[in-house]
């Protein structure tokens, strides 16, 4: 997670992407029941 922050610092730009990239994972994962540490 430190990574993606760094990410973030370094691309603003995609900081919004970053954000419904998770929500799509917590969607999926939790459609599928994996309960992974995002």
């Amino acid at each position: 997670s430190e990574q993606l922050e760094a990410l973030r610092h370094h691309f603003p730009n995609i900081s919004k992407a970053m954000e419904e990239g998770k929500d799509l994972l917590k969607q999926i994962t939790r459609s599928r029941g994996f309960g992974m540490g995002m």
